[in-house]
């Protein structure tokens, strides 16, 4: 099973992911964070600033996960997908597999997001980044509210 891991920044898609694990201590499960994963292969394979808006990398992530679906019980995702390309190459995609598959956004309220990413150290996100990160909260909202009706909500405010 995929249990996808979808909100817009600030809303605490790794620090979810982590009570999962611990909530499921018994199953084989890989969690598997795209932030993790996008550093190196924009490196050596260019393309944009974000994982999913980059073709090449959501081929890339798509084809690690389906390297483990045999080996563990629970594949947990952590990734935004809040643009047309993340969501083809690998929601759709997956959905349509036959793959047991649960998408989850996580939200909150923009003073708390905006909160949460102006509060984070700099070593995790730079100031740049807070910065556009802050600018695209709008943007990402009103995506997952166009494109992913049917994804399962977990209000992370509080």
């Amino acid at each position: 099973m995929i249990i996808w891991l979808n909100g817009p920044s600030g809303v605490g898609k790794s620090s979810v992911a982590q009570a999962v694990i611990d909530l499921l201590p018994d199953h084989e499960i890989i969690y598997l964070d795209a932030d993790r994963y996008f550093p190196n292969y924009a490196l050596v394979h260019g393309g944009g600033v974000y994982p999913h808006s980059n073709i090449g990398f959501c081929q890339y992530f798509r084809n690690m996960i389906e390297s483990y679906i045999t080996s563990y019980q629970v594949i947990l995702v952590d990734m935004k997908v809040a643009h047309d390309v993340s969501k083809a190459e690998l929601i759709d995609y997956f959905t349509e597999s036959g793959t047991p598959f649960l998408h989850v956004i996580l939200t909150a309220n923009t003073d708390a997001l905006q909160h949460r990413i102006k509060q984070d150290d700099d070593n995790i996100r730079s100031s740049s980044v807070k910065k556009e990160q802050l600018n695209q909260i709008p943007h990402t909202m009103q995506y997952f509210e166009e494109h992913f009706k049917e994804a399962k909500q977990i209000d992370t405010a509080d």
